[in-house]
C-alpha cells in the first residue's frame, strides 16, 4: 500500500495521507498569536493535524476574540460553525487557507485552519469528530485542554 505525502505549510514536515482519519502530527504548544483573526498576540495552544491528506492546524483558547456570531454560518449540520472573514492585515500564508470556528457555551474557542479549498463536508465532518473528542476529553481531564487534543479521530 502506498502513502501519498504532502508537504504541510507551516509545520515543516510531510503529511501522510491517513484518509479519512485524522492523526495528531504535532502536540499542542503553547503561543501568541491565532491565525485567522489577523495580527493578535492572543495566547492559544496549537497543534496539527492531518486529515485527508491535508494538514489542519487547530487553535484554542479561552481569551475574548470577537463576537463570533457576526461571522457566517457554515453549512454543518452536527455543529454549529461559523466562517471567519478574511483577515486584511493577517501574515500571507492566511490568504491560502479557510477558517472556521467553534465557540463552546462554556466559553472556549476552537478555530480550524484548512488549507483553501478543502472540500466543505470534510472539513465539517473532522471539525465535528475533534469537538466531540476535545469536549470528551476535557470533561475527563478535569478541564485541562492540553491534555485535551485527541491524538487520532476515527470515523
Amino acid at each position: 500500500m502506498a502513502a501519498l505525502l504532502l508537504t504541510a505549510p507551516g509545520i515543516g514536515a510531510q503529511v501522510p495521507d491517513t484518509g479519512s482519519i485524522g492523526v495528531l502530527l504535532r502536540a499542542p504548544k503553547s503561543r501568541e498569536g491565532i491565525a485567522g483573526l489577523g495580527a493578535n498576540v492572543l495566547p492559544c495552544l496549537v497543534a496539527s493535524y492531518g486529515f485527508d491528506g491535508a494538514a489542519i492546524e487547530v487553535f484554542y483558547t479561552a481569551a475574548a476574540i470577537p463576537p463570533s456570531s457576526s461571522w457566517p454560518a457554515a453549512p454543518c449540520a452536527a455543529l454549529q460553525l461559523r466562517h471567519l472573514p478574511a483577515a486584511s492585515n493577517g501574515p500571507a500564508s492566511e490568504a491560502d487557507r479557510e477558517f472556521l470556528a467553534y465557540s463552546d457555551p462554556r466559553g472556549w474557542k476552537i478555530l480550524f485552519a484548512f488549507p483553501r479549498g478543502f472540500p466543505q463536508a470534510n472539513a465539517c465532518d473532522f471539525a465535528g469528530r475533534f469537538v466531540s473528542r476535545f469536549q470528551s476529553f476535557l470533561s475527563i481531564t478535569g478541564s485541562d485542554p492540553r491534555a485535551s487534543f485527541p491524538a487520532v479521530l476515527m470515523p
